[in-house]
């Protein structure tokens, strides 16, 4: 039985001779007495009858399935993975940021896109990380930024991965966004937003059996956006829905297809140099030219699954996913002033993602022991294009007196730009019951890489490589709710170029180790997860600093981070739901011909904290709900080389109330950056951007 259910024993007999409620005694009815036993009998001993219940987990997800691809416990797991639940993004993110929620992970810092095809990602362990999942399948096109409305959890999986997925472009992590699936019990949930600088916000998640024996099932998710913004010129809107349907086939066999459509346009500002002056200057000012900072685009996502149940606990999985986004947008970078600005006009972008996938999954006895068996084939590939984007050239731009509408003098039109990326992978998983409490975990994947680059048709650079990923952990479990783990694992990227010799240069590489303890508290009501690390990014690319002509690269450099993290989540008692994250961390140059050692790396602060809890009152406020977060960070480089200059640290203190007005509507206030604070956020590109000031929503959550 699982520790964390609900258990109730009861007799047999309690459970027969229990009347009915409001059932009267019939004084006409004749009294039976019980036979008296015979002599010598022994008592009989009646059969226990347990009556289970899953406890809410709160903040605290049990399972996940990013580590494994199967829905491995958490605490069998030996690396560290976090998990951001559909309730705490309901409490948090009243605007649908997903890039705010990964705050609430230990290690885990937001980062600038730099185009509209990138989508959200995140500095993870010291490393920028693009590396982005739908329901376990790569999303380069940047399509794993959903809108929250069909968002049922989201994944962190720290450190390489490339054992389950291949070729991994950053070795901090990888985030999976866990899409909501088709229900059997009825959903009608509709949620209206609306918040300072014109946000309007309105969403609605329908879902249930669509036949009596419940073997056809759908999830309907749509949401309207329109806002705003505390910076002068821009806005944005967006329209989103995702029909899901599943299809039970018997008793072994289930087709599930889910699907989205989005379409978002803005405007944008692009951001502005790493420059002391500059972060004084409004939060308002709009740094770009608000007539070509402008976007439009659509994605599509469709997801296909066949799973067939054999027996005996094995089971197989067909997957096959797509996702397109395509749209024009225009961008403006002020690199240093005074300076022109330098325009990016008219691009049109394209990004696809196609991917499909077999696993096999079950379990065996060999050898006294318990497998936990994975094997699958997976084939991915990725393509982006860029076509007709003109250069352009404007007016320095000033501050202290911006001048908007300035003539553009077109420089020229930048070439076609094509990447195409194809792998096919092997892979193979055993996680092993070596004993009571003893659990190993080994895998391997053996993945043929290959990539293109084309600038106006014409092949300018390409990459393969034939790469085997492993990966080993073990985990022993003393006690039941306790976990002590270290694992070891490697990721691997293909590097686009030439070295002096004619050859290609070998993939970067991607080293972990890491060891740490997860804790059930409060018999499961809370985890604690801690862990301790060493990351390292080997093989990186540089021009080479003896060919003048610029054409071949030389590969030298190392980069390292290493770290101390806490996570603690669930539930304190009844009534107090509670996250809290922070980690010390210490990410520089080891080596490199360009960068001095001991230079810190580029958006990694030495130390992050931040902590969320909302607590449920009782008696005569019953239903009323009042909690709040606070999130703090370290400065971080602004310039690489690094310089004097400094982004400083964040400091944001936030508010939430929430009053259940009756049991189908809820009634929710979200008060963020209380103390106005100003905050700056970068990216690898060294470009700044200010985080929003002091704003309020109120969010009517309806169910039916």
């Amino acid at each position: 039985m699982d520790r964390n259910s609900l258990r109730v024993s009861l007799a047999a007999a309690c459970l027969l001779l229990t009347p009915p409620a409001g059932a009267e005694p019939d004084p006409a009815a004749p009294i039976v007495k019980p036979a008296a036993p015979a002599p010598g009998a022994q008592p009989v001993e009646l059969e226990e009858v347990s009556v289970t219940g899953e406890r809410d987990p709160g903040y605290a997800p049990r399972t996940a399935t990013t580590a494994t691809r199967t829905d491995t416990p958490i605490l069998d797991v030996p690396q560290s993975i976090q998990v951001v639940p559909a309730e705490l993004i309901r409490d948090e993110s009243a605007t649908g940021r997903l890039g705010d929620l990964g705050r609430n992970v230990s290690g885990v810092a937001p980062m600038v896109p730099w185009f509209p095809l990138n989508g959200t990602y995140f500095n993870i362990r010291g490393f920028n990380s693009a590396f982005m999942l739908r329901n376990g399948y790569q999303r380069s096109s940047g399509g794993a930024d959903s809108d929250p409305v069909n968002v049922e959890r989201i994944e962190f999986l720290k450190g390489p991965s490339s054992v389950l997925y291949g070729s991994q472009w950053s070795v901090g992590g990888a985030v999976n966004v866990v899409s909501k699936r088709p229900t059997d019990r009825p959903v009608m949930d509709v949620d209206v937003v609306a918040g300072g600088w014109d946000f309007r916000r309105a969403a609605a998640d329908l879902g249930g059996p669509l036949t009596e024996g419940k073997a056809l099932q759908y999830r309907l998710t749509m949401a309207a956006e329109t806002a705003g913004s505390y910076q002068q010129f821009a806005n944005h809107d967006a329209l989103f829905i995702a029909p899901a349907l599943s299809w039970r086939v018997g008793e072994s066999d289930l087709l599930t297809l889910l699907t989205e459509f989005k379409r978002s346009r803005w405007t944008q500002d692009s951001g502005f140099p790493p420059l002391p002056e500059n972060l004084s200057t409004p939060r308002s000012l709009f740094w770009g030219e608000p007539a070509n900072d402008k976007g439009d685009v659509s994605s599509t996502d469709l997801t296909a699954e066949y799973e067939h149940r054999f027996g005996s606990g094995w089971k197989s999985r067909l997957g096959a996913s797509f996702c397109q986004i395509h749209g024009v947008w225009g961008t403006t970078f002020v690199d240093a002033l005074p300076a022109n600005r330098m325009l990016s006009i008219g691009d049109r972008g394209r990004g696809q993602d196609l991917q499909f996938d077999l696993d096999v999954t079950g379990q065996a006895r060999a050898l006294g022991m318990i497998h936990a068996l994975l094997f699958g084939a997976s084939y991915y590939g990725y393509q982006e294009s860029h076509q007709g984007p003109q250069a352009g050239e404007s007016t320095p731009f000033d501050p202290a007196n911006p001048q908007y509408g300035a003539p553009v003098t077109i420089l020229g039109e930048y070439p076609a730009y094509l990447f195409k990326e194809s792998d096919v992978g092997l892979y193979a998983q055993d996680l092993i019951e070596v004993a009571a409490g003893w659990k190993l975990l080994i895998g391997a994947r053996q993945d043929w890489d290959e990539q293109r680059l084309y600038g106006d048709g014409v092949l300018t650079g390409e990459a393969k490589a034939s790469q085997l990923s492993p990966r080993a952990g073990l985990t022993w479990q003393p006690i039941p709710g306790t976990s002590i783990y270290a694992s070891w694992s490697r990721s691997f990227w293909p590097q686009i170029g030439k070295l002096a010799d004619g050859s290609l240069p070998p993939p970067r590489r991607g080293t972990q180790l890491e060891a740490g303890l997860k804790q059930e508290l409060l018999d499961g009501a809370l985890t604690l997860t801690g862990a301790v690390f060493q990351l390292t990014q080997s093989n990186g690319k540089r021009a080479n600093p003896a060919d003048p002509s610029g054409q071949t690269v030389v590969v030298v450099g190392e980069q390292r981070s290493r770290g101390v993290e806490l996570d603690l989540n669930g539930r304190l008692g009844r009534h107090l739901r509670i996250t809290a994250a922070g980690a010390v961390l210490k990410a520089e140059v080891v080596e490199d011909t360009t960068l001095p050692a001991g230079d810190r790396l580029l958006g990694a602060p030495n130390w992050t904290f931040n902590l969320f809890a909302i607590y449920e009152l009782g008696g005569l406020l019953q239903g009323l709900e009042l909690g709040g977060g606070f999130h703090a960070t370290s400065d971080t480089e602004a310039t690489s080389p690094n310089s004097a200059f400094k982004l400083p640290g964040a400091r944001q203190l936030d508010a939430v109330a929430a009053w259940r007005l009756s049991e189908q509507a809820r009634l929710q206030v979200n008060l963020q950056n209380l103390t106005d604070q100003d905050g700056f956020v970068s990216n690898s590109y060294q470009v700044v951007r200010t985080s929003p000031p002091r704003s309020a929503y109120l969010q009517l959550q309806l169910q039916f």
